[in-house]
């Protein structure tokens, strides 16, 4: 008989953490939004600042649209889709208001933000101490001129 009560016991407290894990998951407050604190990085091509998006205002913040392959001279670093239309994201500036956000990254080596592709679509290079996406190093040769865009 002890060793079917000492089943009996350990049974009960296994399923008494199960219950206790389980109201604990479930009561959690939905309202702290743990993905919040998830931010992302963008450049604004209008007036060249920076700024960073939380995960909870990328639905407000962030859209797609579609522009006549002939209206685009430069194909931004978000482009989708093949034909005459192309669709690419975009950010709204909080700086400008206007919806001309491009991704963006923050280097590793030095912490500048900066746009993740050059406006010729190609990956970019860190403009302070050309860090390389690519190949997680400092960039060299032809890559210091193909990653960097011109001064404008």
């Amino acid at each position: 008989m002890q060793g079917n009560d000492a089943k009996k016991i350990i049974a009960a407290l296994v399923l008494f953490g199960v219950a206790a894990g389980l109201y604990w998951y479930l009561s959690a407050d939905d309202s702290s939004d743990a993905g919040g604190d998830i931010r992302s990085h963008w450049h604004c091509s209008a007036c060249r600042k920076t700024f960073e998006l939380a995960a909870r205002e990328l639905k407000d913040s962030v859209t797609t649209q579609e522009r006549d392959v002939n209206e685009v001279k430069q194909e931004g670093p978000q482009m989708r889709g093949r034909g005459a239309q192309r669709t690419f994201s975009v950010a709204k500036c909080p700086h400008c208001g206007q919806w001309t956000g491009d991704a963006a990254r923050e280097c590793p080596g030095c912490g500048e933000v900066f746009p993740s592709k050059t406006r010729r679509g190609v990956a970019a290079i860190c403009p302070k101490c050309h860090w390389d996406s690519r190949t997680g190093r400092k960039a060299e040769g032809d890559r210091l001129t193909e990653g960097l865009d011109p001064a404008p």
